[in-house]
């Protein structure tokens, strides 16, 4: 059953933010080559389409819901193989106390043993590593950066060249160390 599951909502546009969270089309496998707005999800690869109605039903191959799509994503992620590395723009706070979304560059990798990091922050030059575990999970901000501390400070990661990739750092990390629990017991 679901929750809410008569309740209609009114929105100008459901499908709005959709493409920061769903990155992978069901049909060809393409991944963030989707595209929302109008109500409607295009995979720009395929062509293939979904329309998301005031239920919050989602009409087309696949789906009826958007957390299916979401799982769906999860379950395609292998935490044993898959690896994921890009530059990144650097945020952080300042001697002012303002957040920065331009402190700095460097480049990322996520692995099942390992998070990378090396780059500038702030003109100095940083570089470390840490694992999955130690982590514990990504904060995100959809479609803009995951979070990660070090030595005390916040880093914005923000992944170039498509910060809506952010949203696979954080599930593959979360993938990673869901599997490594489920292997302890």
């Amino acid at each position: 059953e679901q929750a809410m599951e008569d309740t209609e909502y009114r929105c100008s546009d459901m499908t709005n933010g959709l493409d920061g969270i769903l990155y992978k089309c069901p049909e060809c496998g393409s991944e963030f080559r989707l595209r929302t707005g109008g109500n409607r999800i295009v995979c720009e690869s395929c062509g293939e389409s979904w329309t998301l109605d005031g239920r919050y039903i989602l009409h087309g191959k696949h789906f009826t819901r958007i957390n299916e799509w979401c799982m769906w994503q999860i379950s395609e992620l292998d935490p044993q193989y898959d690896r994921l590395e890009c530059d990144v723009r650097v945020g952080a706070v300042n001697d002012k106390g303002n957040i920065d979304h331009y402190a700095g560059t460097g480049h990322a990798a996520l692995c099942r043993d390992m998070f990378t990091f090396s780059g500038t922050v702030f003109g100095k030059e940083i570089s470390f590593e840490k694992t999955p575990e130690s982590i514990g999970g990504f904060p995100i901000t959809v479609a803009s950066a995951f979070d990660i501390y070090h030595e005390n400070r916040l880093l914005y990661m923000h992944p170039l060249p498509d910060l809506r990739t952010a949203v696979k750092w954080v599930t593959l990390l979360d993938r990673i160390i869901e599997d490594k629990k489920k292997n302890e017991n």
